[in-house]
């Protein structure tokens, strides 16, 4: 076989399933290298018995300086490590320290996944994570999540950490111990070592959903400083109650960077222990500094707000950026046919190209109603509880449950069947069915097909792999 360039080779695997790439590696040094790549590419350390562990120790043990510089990214998770490399020698207290101390040769490292299961086990590796924290991962390291304590940022050092590359990062709140003064580790340990990044941070992610423990995400940001190259972020908080509507912190924070912020999360959830007897002030939480600072070049904006707010607030909320959003995503939230109406019409002449949404019922009214409303419609993702026709939506109809499944798929067919969408501009399509559909979901695949001739990508496959080999006969689309 000819040698050409690596580069070239690289260019023709693209187009290759892992499995061939692997069986082709062997042709030349360049496919070897790039098979290797791929195989090595992802790893993880969790506990002894995890086979993804045991193929990671293997692969080390046979060839370290193969396989190390190819790992990009790496969930670590070392469960009960701590007890074995604490213990007498043994052979679980070999592997564990091995593994550890191979942190320190991925030296290509890219993503990282640090995780704690149990906070005294994990500190005992963390001599070790440090190490590789800054010995391998200072300059290469470019995303890393923490799902760790508030007490590692002190205890294992991690507030002195600078990572000089460091774009994505993404840290969950939670305690180690309730004795702790979570409000001390935020302000100097915490908040120091995301100000270690400020320089280089594209995106950050904080969040609390934590229900063993609640600290509020607003005094963190008090101690935060500016971002230059910040222009993501994503916010997941517990609402405990009207007091914390104000989160100035945050408001502030946002407020700092309003100019440069392209993509804005927000998702809202409730600590278990009031779920059931606290409701929301929609309009006072909507209408709070937090969700009323301008943004004038927000282009993506996600919304998860529970408890299900009235549409006229989430409206009155996106009517302020619905001049600059291409993309917008409602989550935890069921919306009517009578609301989405209402709330699609906020976009209607926009610039928005991307939708994603929860509905009750997915019929051919839904589909017209967006073709017609949003035409320049790029992407579209939609969940719901099952197929329909135009009676489901009225607002009169009772869906009592699976047994009513059959006849919804049957109207739902039936008015596919005279539905035409070749004219408009969606060109990926993601459905997800919560219900059964009574057996004849490749059915409803095709009729959706049918009727849009334009979507190249149905649930992120092209037609054919979507359709799969389910062999609809187009005369079982016409009811």
């Amino acid at each position: 076989m000819p040698e050409l360039p690596y580069e070239i080779w690289l260019e023709v695997v693209q187009y290759l399933p892992p499995e061939k790439l692997f069986q082709i590696g062997t042709l030349n040094r360049h496919l070897r290298s790039i098979a290797l790549d791929e195989r090595y590419k992802k790893a993880q350390i969790h506990y002894h018995g995890d086979a993804k562990t045991r193929d990671f120790l293997t692969s080390m043990r046979r060839s370290p300086v193969e396989v190390a510089p190819r790992v990009r990214s790496l969930l670590l998770r070392p469960h009960a490590f701590g007890a074995s490399i604490t213990m007498k020698p043994g052979s679980g207290s070999k592997d564990a320290r091995f593994l550890l101390e191979s942190l320190t040769k991925l030296v290509n490292l890219r993503t990282l996944d640090l995780q704690c299961y149990h906070y005294r086990s994990f500190l005992a590796t963390g001599p070790y994570i440090s190490a590789a924290f800054r010995v391998a991962y200072t300059h290469s390291l470019q995303s890393l999540r923490l799902l760790v304590p508030l007490e590692a940022y002190r205890d294992m050092g991690l507030s002195t950490i600078t990572l000089s590359h460091l774009r994505h990062l993404d840290i969950r709140i939670s305690m180690a111990y309730l004795t702790s003064d979570p409000h001390h580790l935020c302000q100097n340990y915490l908040a120091p070592f995301i100000n270690n990044h400020r320089a280089t941070l594209e995106s950050l992610t904080l969040s609390n959903l934590n229900q063993s423990f609640h600290y509020p995400l607003d005094p963190i940001f008090t101690g935060l400083k500016y971002f230059s190259r910040l222009s993501s972020l994503d916010l997941s908080f517990f609402y405990v109650g009207p007091s914390q509507t104000m989160l100035t912190g945050a408001h502030s924070f946002l407020e700092a960077h309003s100019s440069q912020i392209r993509t804005l999360k927000i998702n809202l959830d409730f600590l278990l222990r009031h779920s059931h007897t606290l409701v929301p002030e929609w309009k006072i939480l909507l209408s709070g500094p937090l969700f009323g600072c301008p943004l004038p070049r927000l282009k993506s904006l996600t919304l998860g707000l529970t408890k299900f707010p009235a549409i006229k607030d989430i409206v009155q909320y996106i009517s302020l950026h619905k001049h600059t959003l291409t993309e917008f995503n409602l989550t935890h939230k069921i919306v009517v046919f009578s609301e989405l109406q209402t709330f699609i019409s906020v976009f209607e002449g926009g610039p928005l190209r991307s939708l994603s949404f929860r509905t009750r019922i997915l019929a051919p009214p839904v589909l017209s109603l967006l073709s017609t409303k949003l035409p320049q419609l790029h992407r579209l993702k939609v969940s719901y509880d099952t197929w329909g026709g135009t009676q489901e939506l009225d607002g009169t109809f009772y869906f009592p449950g699976y047994s009513s499944i059959p006849l919804c798929v049957e109207h739902f067919l039936s008015a596919m069947a005279r539905q035409d969408f070749s004219s408009w501009s969606l060109r990926h399509l993601d459905i997800a069915v919560c219900y059964d559909s009574a057996g004849k979901l490749p059915l409803c695949y095709a009729a959706l097909a049918k009727s849009m001739p334009g979507v190249w990508t149905f649930n992120g496959m092209d037609r054919k792999e979507f359709l799969g080999d389910k062999k609809v006969h187009p005369k079982n689309l016409n009811h």
